[in-house]
């Protein structure tokens, strides 16, 4: 999981990330936040942004990180 957050890190040079329950980038006024579930086979993707097309667009970047791994 290590290797799969980080690859998120990488995506976003700009933000804050935050370990913990998964990993968090903080943005000045958006957030990200993806984590592998324990029960499911599933990542969980939640994003927030004033703008809607934005929070898509970093949900839409952590999925690309999620098909190549």
């Amino acid at each position: 999981m290590t290797k799969f957050y980080n690859a998120i890190i990488e995506q976003f040079p700009n933000g804050k990330p935050i370990k913990g329950d998964g990993i968090k980038i903080l943005f000045p006024k958006s957030w990200i936040q993806a984590r592998v579930s324990n029960t499911e086979p599933i990542v969980r993707i939640i994003s927030e942004d004033p703008n809607p097309k934005e929070a898509n667009n970093l949900i839409k970047t952590v999925m690309k990180v999620c098909e190549i791994m």
